[in-house]
């Protein structure tokens, strides 16, 4: 039988949530959280200087890591703004920050890490948002790889500006994980 003609959770399934309770409750903590950022999607790529980003989940920590390159001005602020605007951010507050910007252009790189909290103390759930600044982590053709892919231009020149000191490569990544 097609899953979509079932009418409740599987065996497997309800297995699956007695075997990792901790893991379900998680998911069920933070759903506030993932609701609110999907309905709000385009911040990451409207207000961000980021040409990358990742996230995932640990203990009751949704944490994003927003990789911007050291051609790009690292405006976290705007990007904040946004999110945790009153009318159309999510009810957010931070909770703790340590930022880093002061070593903008003393260090090869930095990293503002910020922890958001629902504004109501009783809501479970934290946002851990990493802003790191630096040097590609995806090697010097990123940029010509993201065209090759027909990534958005105007956002390639926002987040990747063009380099006049040296030429671009081909598109081909050389050895090496990424």
């Amino acid at each position: 039988m097609p899953l979509w003609g079932v009418t409740g959770p599987s065996p497997y399934e309800l297995e699956d949530e007695r075997q990792f309770a901790s893991l379900m409750q998680t998911g069920r903590d933070l759903a506030w959280l993932g609701s609110g950022l999907l309905r709000r999607i385009a911040i990451f790529q409207n207000f961000s200087t980021a040409y990358s980003t990742r996230a995932w989940i640990t203990g009751d920590e949704w944490i994003f890591e927003l990789d911007t390159h050291r051609d790009a001005l690292l405006k976290h602020d705007a990007f904040l703004d946004r999110l945790m605007d009153d009318v159309w951010g999510l009810p957010l507050r931070i909770g703790r920050c340590y930022c880093d910007c002061s070593l903008q252009g003393t260090a090869r790189g930095y990293q503002c890490t910020f922890y958001l909290e629902h504004q109501s103390p009783d809501v479970r759930g934290v946002m851990q948002i990493r802003f790191r600044w630096g040097d590609t982590v995806y090697g010097d053709d990123v940029r010509q790889r993201l065209e090759d892919l027909n990534a958005n231009r105007d956002w390639l020149d926002r987040v990747l500006p063009r380099r006049t000191d040296r030429a671009s490569g081909p598109a081909v990544r050389k050895g090496g994980a990424r």
